[in-house]
């Protein structure tokens, strides 16, 4: 009976660890991440078509006229990946900055995800 009675509870505290790692999000088992070396490949690859264009696709407050993205803007970008270990991503340093409304400043720069999708991201300050 005891036996019958620790294993219920063996199961309940199980569910409950569960479902609280659910609740904050948490991985219970650590997440497979590409490496750097991929993660600056994915971002070579991804911004290597866009040298010679202003990617407003990607950061919206660019113009069509602004400079251009340059071959040493890519290399820049892929050798300044991090590690964010808060956002679980790798992240480059700005590719772009200036002036996104009047007397505002804004920046963007790409994070390469786990399973190397990469994602432009931008911030700002007045």
């Amino acid at each position: 009976m005891k036996s019958v009675a620790f294993l219920f509870l063996s199961v309940l505290v199980s569910f409950s660890q569960v479902a609280l790692a659910e609740q904050l999000e948490l991985p219970l088992e650590p997440r497979a991440c590409i490496s750097l070396q991929e993660a600056q490949s994915s971002l070579a690859k991804y911004m290597n078509p866009l040298v010679g264009t202003v990617p407003v696709d990607d950061f919206n407050w660019l113009k069509e006229d602004d400079v251009p993205l340059t071959t040493r803007d890519v290399a820049h970008a892929v050798k300044s990946l991090e590690w964010d270990a808060r956002g679980l991503v790798y992240q480059s340093s700005a590719v772009y900055d200036g002036y996104c409304a009047a007397g505002a400043s804004c920046w963007g720069w790409y994070v390469v995800d786990c399973a190397g999708k990469i994602e432009a991201r931008m911030d700002g300050e007045e």
